[in-house]
């Protein structure tokens, strides 16, 4: 029974991802100061565990919580020491930040 639901699991539709200008800088921003402080190994496996977490997203678009405040289609999720904020729609998923869990994100955030 496990088997068979986590193959099903594995065999879900993921809807296409989209990253804002801002999400793709902050994915580079993440790799480099990884790669600077912590390494080739360990900043390469970060970035492939923030790309299975935006993965799961596409599979899951529900996961993450709604943003409360104007924004009500911006939905967060976090993951390790960052934090997705992104909109689900019916045929793909927008990121719009990946922000560090210690940054100010209403300094970040346009929405």
């Amino acid at each position: 029974m496990q088997q068979a639901r986590r193959q099903s699991l594995m065999s879900l539709p993921e809807l296409p991802i989209i990253l804002s200008v801002e999400a793709r800088d902050d994915l580079i921003e993440i790799s480099l100061y990884g790669l600077a402080s912590r390494g080739e190994d360990i900043a390469n496996r970060y970035a492939a565990d923030l790309q299975d977490a935006l993965r799961h997203i596409a599979r899951f678009p529900g996961l993450g919580r709604v943003k409360e405040g104007e924004a009500a289609n911006v939905r967060v999720l976090r993951h390790d020491q960052h934090v997705i904020y992104y909109e689900a729609h019916s045929d793909s998923i927008v990121i719009l930040r990946v922000l560090h869990t210690r940054m100010d994100a209403t300094h970040y955030l346009d929405f």
